[in-house]
C-alpha cells in the first residue's frame, strides 16, 4: 500500500464520481467500480521471463479486469458480460474507477435481481509487446475472484451508495476458467428464497465448495471491522457537505450529485463547521495510523509467513447511485424477518395470507402437533410463529413449518424524513400529541405574547402559501392564538392548526372566530381559501363566515370568482344528511347566512350564489351554464342537480322586461321570467350547435359543409325574444346572419357565426372586456366549436381577466385582451372571434419579416416615432409585456406564431390554450414566447421602447406576486374540476402542479431580485434557439395541410 503522508490520496472512498444517475423510467442500471484489494493466487502462472530473472519484471505485470452481469429470476439477461478496462495490479491494489452501464432499466429489475461481479487476471506486457492480451477472452484469462450483490435487500429496498464486497476465491488451484452460460457450466440461482438471504458467485459449483455458495455477503462485517473504511466514508460525507455549502452548482458538478442530493442537513443533523473540522482531522489521523499499522504488520507478517500475503480478505468497492429517500421494489404489507430462510417471491406476507393462516388454525384444533401443517395459500413463506406463548409438543420440532405457533410481530419500513422536509407527518408524534393533549394544547394565558424568535417564526408561517402545517407549527399557532386575532391574514393558518376532532378546541375556535369577525375581518382572498377542500374548512362554522365575507363583494368581483365558487360546492356539507359539525358552536353562527338555509335542500353557499344570481342577468347566465357543465359529471351529478332545481325555483319568480330585471315579482305584459329567458337561450344555442354537428357529417370538403350549415341556420335567422349571448350576456341578440357563416379547415371544422345584436345592456356591471361593446355594433362574431372541451381555455381566460383587474388595481394598465369564452356540456362552447386580428406568422410573411412595417401600413403617422401612431405603439408594448408575464405565470405551452395575434390597434394577445402549467408538446420550450421580431417591432433592444417594455413586465410581475395567494387559492378550488393539465397532468397531481405555479412567483425574492430574475428570463426567451427550429417545422406542417 502507498505509505505517503498525504492521507487524502489513500481514501478508499474517492470524492469525484460520475454525475448522479436518475432512477427514472428510461434510465439504465449503472454503477462505478472503484478499486479492489486483491491477492496474487497461485493459479496465475509466472511468465518465463520472471522465472528466469525474478529480480526484474521485464515489462511484465499482472493485469486485472472486472466483468459485471445482472441476473433476473436466476438467469443472466445479457449475451456477454460488461467488461472494464484492464488495470495493473500493483501492491495488491487495483484502481479500476470504471463506469459500467448494464443493458437493463431500473424499473425492469425484479425482486431477486442480483449484480454478479467476477475478477479476471492474467500476465501481460505493459507495453503490449509480449504476453497474452487481457482483453482476449480466448487466451489465458483466469477467474480468480467473484462476488454477488443483491440489488434489493430483504425489505425490498434498492441498494444505494458505497458497498465493500468480499471477494471469494476460485476452486482447485485457486481459479477457474470463465465459461459462457450457454455451455451450462455456469451456476444459476437455484433458489430465490436462498438467494434473498445471501450472495454467491456464478461459475463456482456450490456442491464442491460448500463454504462459499449462498453465504451472506460480509460487507457489514467488513465495514465494522475496518476503521479505515469508516473514516473514508465520514470524510466523504464531510467533503460533500462542504461542497454543497460553498457552491451548490460547483459541488454538484464536482461530486456528481444533483442539487437535491446536497442538503444543508446530512443524516438528520445540521452541519457545524467547527465540529466538521475536528471530525475531518480525526479521520485523517485514522487513515495515517492505519497506514503505519499496515506497514508494520506487513513486515511482521513477511517474517512469520514469508510465502503468504499480508492481505487475508480481498474485497471490491463499488458505488451505486444514491437517492435522498429509500426506493422500494414494492410496498410490503407484512415484511418477513430478515433472518428467515424461506420467503415468497415478493419477500412479504400479504393480508390474504395472514387471514388464511389464522382461519386455518382457528378451524383446526391444533392441540396435537402432528396436525400442524402449512396452510394453503402461504406458499413457501417461513415465519417464526412465536407471537403467542403456546407450547407445542416436542415431536413438532421435526415439522419444518411448525417452528412456532403464530405470526410474529411484523416489521415495517418506517422512513423518517430529513429535517429539511417539515411537511411530513410522523404518526408517533401524532399519537403522542393525542395522549398529551392537555399538556401540550391545554389552557393558555390569553395575555401570553411571543418573543422575538417566536414572532419571526409565526410571520413565516402566516405569510407562507403552504396549506400543510407541521405539528410544531400547529402547536405554535395554537399557543399564541389569542395574540393573532388582530391579524386578519393569520385566520386561515389558525383554522388549520385547530384539531376539529376535539370538542374543546372547536368551541374555542368558534369564540375566536367571532373575535376575528369583529376586530379584523378577512378579505375575499382568504374567504375563498376557507371554501377549499381542506378538512379544516369543511365545517359549517368556517364556511358560513367565508360566505358572509363574500356577501360584501360586488357583482363584478363575484363574477371573477364564480367559476371557482361553483367548484367549491363539491366540498359543501350534505344538507340531507345533517351538518358536518352539528355542535353548539355551529348553531351559534347560524345567523351568518341570515337563516336562508334552515329549510333549504341545498347548502348555504349554493343558497348564497342563487340569491346573488337572481339579482343580475349576467351572474344568472354564467351560473346556469356552470351548473349545466357540472351536471355532466357522474360523481357530483346528484348534488349539482339539487342546486339546479333550487336555482330554477328561484328564477321562475324573477321577471325580465326589455333586458332588465323587474323590481316587482309580479308578471306583466311583455315580461318573461328569467328562467324562461335562459331556457330559450339554451334551445337557441343548442339548435346552432346541432346544425354545426350535422354539417360535419356532410360528404365533401369544407365548401360543401359550409353551404349545408348556411342553409340549416336559416331557421335561426330571427327569434321571438332577444336573448343574452351565453358567452357575453351583456349583449342581447335576436338571431344570426347565415350568409356570413364560414368554417375553418381543421379536424373539427369550427364555424364563425355572426349574431345579430338587438341591444347592449349598459346597466350591467359585469361586461366582457372587449371593444365590441359599442352601441353601434350590429353583428357580433362568435366561433362555435363542438367536440372540443373548452374548460381549460375558459380557466385561462378567466385568470387573465382576474390578473388584468389586479394590475389595474395597482394602477398598471397593460391593454390586455381577454376575449369572452364559455364552455358548454358535451364538449362544446362559444369563443369570441376577435376581429380584425392577424397571426404574427402572417404579419411577418407579408411584411418582410417586420412588425414595424405592419404598423406603418395600418396605423401610419408621418411625424410620429417610427411613422406609427403613438397610441398604437404604446398599446403593442404594454400588451406584449402583459402577456409575457401572464403566459409565464400560467406556464402556457405550445406557443407558435399562429396562435399569437396582433390587431391593427396594437393589441397583442394569445389564443388556443391547449397546454398550460408547464406542459408543452415541443422539446426545450421557452418560459414564454418572445422573439427577436417582436422586440424589433418596438424599435429593437437599444430603443427606449424596449426599456419601457422590460420595466412594465417587471412591474407586472411584482404586482402579481403580491396577489399570488389569491391566484393560488383559485387554482386550488379548481383542482377537482377535471381540467386536463391540472387534474390529469402526467407530471404530477393537482397539488404538485399548483406548487409549480407557486414556484414561478419566486416569493422568496425581494422586488429588486424579482426584477433581475425576470430580466434574465426575457434575455433567455429572446435568444432561445429551439423555438426557432420548432417554428420552422410547424410552418412546414401547416403548409402540407
Amino acid at each position: 500500500m502507498d505509505t505517503s503522508n498525504n492521507a487524502s490520496n489513500r481514501q478508499e472512498v474517492q470524492y469525484s464520481w460520475l454525475p448522479t444517475l436518475a432512477l427514472g423510467a428510461s434510465s439504465t442500471v449503472a454503477l462505478n467500480i472503484r478499486n479492489a484489494s486483491l491477492t496474487i493466487p497461485s493459479c496465475i502462472t509466472t511468465p518465463d521471463e520472471k522465472k528466469e530473472d525474478p529480480s526484474t519484471d521485464a515489462g511484465i505485470s499482472l493485469r486485472c479486469r472486472v466483468e459485471a452481469s445482472v441476473y433476473l429470476f436466476g438467469e443472466v439477461i445479457q449475451a456477454a458480460p460488461i467488461r472494464t478496462k484492464c488495470v495493473a495490479l500493483g501492491s495488491s491494489c487495483a484502481n479500476f474507477d470504471a463506469l459500467v452501464r448494464l443493458p437493463v432499466r431500473w424499473r425492469d429489475l425484479t425482486r431477486d435481481a442480483a449484480l454478479v461481479l467476477n475478477v479476471f487476471c492474467s500476465w501481460s506486457d505493459c507495453d503490449g509487446i509480449t504476453g497474452p492480451s487481457c482483453d482476449d477472452a480466448s487466451k489465458s484469462n483466469n477467474l480468480i475472484w467473484g462476488t454477488t450483490l443483491p440489488m434489493f435487500d430483504s425489505y425490498g429496498r434498492l441498494r444505494q451508495g458505497l458497498h465493500k464486497l468480499k471477494l471469494y476465491p476460485g476452486l482447485g488451484d485457486g481459479g477457474m476458467r470463465y465459461q459462457n452460460s450457454s455451455s451450462g457450466s455456469q451456476c444459476a440461482i437455484k433458489s430465490v428464497d436462498s438467494f434473498l438471504t445471501g450472495g454467491f458467485t456464478p461459475g463456482i459449483d456450490p456442491e464442491v465448495m460448500p463454504c462459499h455458495p449462498f453465504c451472506r455477503i460480509d460487507e457489514r462485517k467488513l465495514s465494522e471491522d475496518d476503521p479505515k473504511w469508516k473514516a473514508s466514508l465520514i470524510l466523504h460525507e464531510l467533503n460533500r457537505d462542504s461542497a454543497s455549502t460553498t457552491s451548490v452548482s460547483d459541488g454538484a458538478a464536482t461530486a456528481g450529485f444533483s442539487r437535491n442530493n446536497l442538503p444543508t442537513t446530512q443524516g438528520g443533523r445540521d452541519t457545524s463547521i467547527w465540529l466538521d473540522d475536528l471530525t475531518r482531522q480525526r479521520c485523517m489521523d485514522v487513515l495515517n495510523e492505519q497506514d503505519l499499522d499496515d506497514t508494520t504488520n506487513m513486515q511482521q507478517h513477511k517474517i512469520l509467513h514469508p510465502t503468504s500475503s499480508h492481505r487475508d480478505t480481498p474485497y471490491l468497492i463499488v458505488e451505486l447511485p444514491t437517492s435522498p429517500i429509500p426506493i422500494l421494489h414494492e410496498e410490503p404489507i407484512y415484511p418477513v424477518e430478515s433472518s428467515t430462510h424461506l420467503r415468497g417471491s415478493t419477500g412479504s406476507i400479504t393480508a390474504n395470507d395472514l387471514i388464511k393462516f389464522h382461519s386455518r388454525f382457528r378451524k383446526d384444533n391444533v392441540n396435537n402437533a402432528e396436525e400442524i401443517q402449512q396452510p394453503s395459500g402461504c406458499g413457501n413463506l417461513n415465519v417464526p410463529i412465536s407471537l403467542l406463548a403456546v407450547e407445542t409438543p416436542n415431536k413438532a420440532q421435526d415439522i419444518p413449518f411448525a417452528q412456532s405457533f403464530l405470526y410474529p410481530l411484523v416489521q415495517t419500513l418506517d422512513f423518517e424524513p430529513p429535517l429539511a422536509d417539515e411537511n411530513e407527518d410522523n404518526p408517533f408524534q401524532d399519537k403522542y400529541r393525542i395522549l398529551a393533549h392537555d399538556l401540550i394544547r391545554g389552557l393558555v394565558d390569553p395575555g401570553l405574547k411571543p418573543d422575538r424568535i417566536q414572532r419571526s417564526r409565526l410571520e413565516r408561517i402566516i405569510n407562507s402559501p403552504n396549506h400543510h402545517l407541521s405539528t410544531e407549527e400547529k402547536d405554535l399557532l395554537w399557543k399564541f392564538r389569542f395574540s393573532l386575532v388582530d391579524n386578519r391574514r393569520a385566520l386561515t393558518k389558525f383554522l388549520l392548526a385547530v384539531d376539529w376532532s376535539v370538542e374543546s378546541e372547536v368551541v374555542q375556535a368558534a369564540e375566536l372566530l367571532e373575535q376575528w369577525r369583529k376586530r379584523s375581518p378577512i378579505e375575499v382572498t382568504d374567504a375563498l381559501k376557507l371554501l377549499g377542500r381542506n378538512v379544516a374548512f369543511q365545517t359549517s362554522l368556517v364556511r358560513s363566515y367565508a360566505i358572509e365575507t363574500l356577501a360584501s363583494s360586488s357583482d363584478e368581483e363575484l363574477h371573477l370568482y364564480l367559476l371557482q365558487l361553483v367548484q367549491a360546492l363539491k366540498y359543501e356539507e350534505d344538507v340531507s344528511g345533517g351538518t358536518s359539525g352539528g355542535d353548539d358552536a355551529t348553531k351559534a353562527f347560524s345567523h351568518l347566512d341570515g337563516g336562508r338555509n334552515k329549510s333549504s335542500k341545498v347548502s348555504s353557499l349554493a343558497t348564497f350564489l342563487i340569491e346573488r344570481a337572481s339579482r343580475h342577468i349576467s351572474l344568472s347566465n354564467f351560473l346556469y351554464w356552470y351548473l349545466r357543465v357540472e351536471m355532466s359529471n357522474p360523481i357530483y351529478e346528484a348534488r349539482y342537480r339539487e342546486v339546479f332545481i333550487s336555482f330554477q325555483e328561484k328564477l321562475s319568480s324573477v321577471y325580465v322586461e326589455n333586458g332588465s330585471i323587474m323590481q316587482s315579482s309580479s308578471n306583466t305584459e311583455g315580461s318573461i321570467s328569467l328562467w324562461s329567458l335562459l331556457d330559450e337561450q339554451e334551445k337557441f344555442i343548442t339548435g346552432i350547435m346541432n346544425c354545426q354537428q350535422d354539417s360535419l357529417q356532410v360528404r365533401g370538403k369544407k365548401d360543401a359543409k359550409e353551404a349545408h350549415l348556411k342553409q340549416a341556420l336559416e331557421k335561426y335567422k330571427t327569434i321571438p325574444h332577444a336573448i343574452p349571448l351565453p358567452s357575453a350576456p351583456h349583449i342581447f341578440v335576436k338571431g344570426v346572419n347565415p350568409s356570413s357563416v364560414r368554417m375553418f379547415k381543421s379536424a373539427l371544422y369550427p364555424a364563425v357565426v355572426d349574431f345579430v345584436v338587438d341591444h347592449i345592456d349598459s346597466k350591467q356591471e359585469v361586461k366582457a372586456q372587449t371593444e365590441s361593446t359599442a352601441h353601434s355594433l350590429q353583428l357580433f362574431k362568435v366561433m362555435v366549436k363542438t367536440g372540443d372541451d373548452l374548460r381549460q381555455d375558459q380557466l385561462v381566460v378567466m385568470m387573465i381577466q382576474l390578473m388584468d383587474r389586479l394590475l389595474k388595481r395597482g394602477t398598471l394598465d397593460l391593454c390586455l385582451k381577454p376575449y369572452s369564452i364559455l364552455a358548454m356540456p358535451n364538449k362544446a362552447g362559444l369563443v369570441e372571434f376577435v376581429s380584425p386580428s392577424v397571426p404574427v406568422s402572417q404579419i411577418l410573411s407579408s411584411n418582410n419579416n417586420s412588425i414595424l412595417a405592419f404598423f406603418q401600413k395600418v396605423a401610419p403617422q408621418e411625424e410620429a416615432r417610427y411613422g406609427i401612431k403613438p397610441e398604437v405603439l404604446q398599446t403593442y408594448i404594454r400588451s406584449c409585456a402583459g402577456y409575457c408575464v401572464l403566459t409565464y405565470v400560467l406556464g402556457v405551452g405550445d406557443r407558435h406564431l399562429d396562435n399569437i395575434m396582433i390587431q391593427p390597434s396594437g393589441h397583442f394577445f394569445h389564443i388556443d390554450f391547449g397546454f398550460i402549467f408547464g406542459r408543452d408538446p415541443k422539446p426545450l420550450p421557452p418560459v414564454f414566447r418572445l422573439t427577436k421580431e417582436m422586440v424589433d417591432g418596438m424599435g429593437g433592444t437599444e430603443s427606449k421602447e424596449y426599456r419601457q417594455f422590460c420595466s412594465l413586465a417587471c412591474q407586472a410581475f411584482n404586482t402579481l406576486r403580491k396577489s399570488a395567494g389569491l391566484i393560488l387559492n383559485l387554482l386550488h378550488l379548481m383542482s377537482d374540476a377535471g381540467i386536463e393539465d391540472l387534474s390529469n397532468n402526467p407530471s404530477s397531481d393537482a397539488l404538485g402542479v399548483i406548487s409549480k405555479v407557486e414556484e414561478r412567483f419566486k416569493l422568496e425574492l425581494t422586488d429588486e431580485q424579482a426584477e433581475s430574475f425576470f430580466i434574465s428570463l426575457i434575455g433567455e426567451s429572446m435568444s432561445a434557439l429551439a423555438p426557432r427550429v420548432m417554428e420552422v417545422f410547424h410552418q412546414l406542417s401547416v403548409a402540407r395541410r
